[in-house]
């Protein structure tokens, strides 16, 4: 497993870590015990900047990429969710993307306009079948940062991140 351009989520159900290898290897892998274990399926192409979450209400993988769109993966077979549209779908590369089990929908956040060259600070809500754009303050721009829902506190919880392209 390359240490670049991988997208990672933790399914408690089933105790496997997956991982969506971006870049060339273009796969799926699960840590099983002590190894990763590929998984030859049909899954999104081109996931060079892809963002991971699990959904624990549907008990789903999801993936989002700009291109791609987001996909679900039940730990067998992938299937789209939502087409990639600018029109209706985020257009941005090295997001972050947190289940936020208070409000039951997948939150992406930030990230980089490829076509603007700037960092956004657009959140975004996934119910399942299509994007929302949030219109909420947040935090400034960034890209290459992580989220995490924490249940203690009932929040999404942002951190790191580069606020100026190519840092």
């Amino acid at each position: 497993l390359s240490p670049t351009q991988n997208a990672l989520a933790w399914n408690p159900r089933t105790q496997r870590l997956t991982a969506t290898a971006n870049t060339q290897l273009d796969r799926t892998l699960t840590l099983e015990g002590s190894g990763w274990t590929p998984h030859n399926n049909i899954r999104p192409t081109g996931q060079r900047t892809a963002t991971t979450a699990y959904d624990s209400l549907r008990g789903l993988t999801m993936i989002y990429e700009r291109l791609d769109g987001t996909w679900e993966w039940d730990g067998t077979v992938y299937r789209q969710a939502a087409p990639a549209s600018p029109l209706t779908a985020p257009n941005v590369e090295d997001a972050a993307m947190v289940f936020d089990e208070a409000c039951g929908d997948l939150i992406l956040f930030g990230g980089f306009n490829l076509s603007s060259n700037n960092m956004l600070a657009d959140t975004w809500r996934f119910d399942g079948t299509k994007w929302q754009k949030l219109p909420i303050a947040g935090p400034p721009g960034r890209s290459r940062h992580t989220m995490f829902y924490d249940p203690v506190r009932n929040a999404t919880i942002l951190f790191g991140g580069a606020v100026k392209p190519n840092t």
